[in-house]
């Protein structure tokens, strides 16, 4: 128990208070609730513009910001269904799509039925881990072995040790690369963009100003 104590992770009150300050700093501006928007806010009128721009899979109509809301961190990127499309499409020009395609198949497997779990965990092993897979990924061979361990009871979580490992690959290799691509700068650019739906915090700043 003493072990057990001495090795927890131990986080300092102030560095906690720190990590959540920068991350409601980061965020306040897509807040609907405490930042003034441009366009009608959804939460206080009958108008989905805002909703429609978050949930729209055009590019042509896909807001800039909602864009650069993909630099917050790759799960940010990977939630988001159209930057999940336009990741894979990358992905796919640097021939490693299959990394995305595994990643996707292993968090669909978490959800699926019970019923459906042997069948699925054998699918996504044929796919990407069988010595024949047509789309094999790289894993080492601890994470192989453990992942072969656990494919004996074929349950929900059966590819977790691949899964984080692909996706700290993606993360630190692939993810960085996609941001300073031609790729997302062409979507981030503001001379293809509808007006924001949320102005810039400086904005804000002056409007308080004018109203003093």
């Amino acid at each position: 128990m003493l072990k057990a104590r001495l090795e927890k992770r131990q986080y300092k009150t102030s560095k906690v208070a720190e990590l959540l300050v920068s991350y409601c700093q980061q965020y306040r501006e897509y807040d609907g609730l405490i930042t003034t928007m441009e366009a009608p806010n959804p939460w206080i009128s009958d108008e989905t513009a805002l909703w429609d721009a978050m949930k729209t899979k055009s590019l042509k109509d896909v807001p800039a910001w909602r864009v650069k809301k993909w630099t917050f961190g790759i799960d940010e990127l990977l939630r988001d269904p159209l930057g999940r499309e336009q990741f894979a499409k990358f992905l796919e020009t640097e021939f490693s799509g299959e990394n995305l395609r595994f990643w996707i198949a292993s968090q669909e497997l978490k959800a699926s039925p019970m019923k459906m779990m042997q069948q699925k965990t054998r699918q996504i092993w044929e796919d990407f881990l069988s010595a024949d897979a047509p789309c094999p990924i790289n894993i080492d061979s601890r994470v192989m072995d453990e992942t072969r361990k656990h494919m004996e009871t074929a349950g929900r979580y059966a590819f977790d040790a691949a899964e984080d490992h692909i996706h700290e690959l993606m993360k630190t290799d692939s993810y960085p690369r996609f941001l300073k691509s031609e790729q997302y700068k062409e979507l981030l650019s503001p001379k293809k963009k509808t007006k924001s739906l949320i102005p810039k915090l400086s904005t804000l700043a002056s409007r308080s100003d004018v109203d003093k």
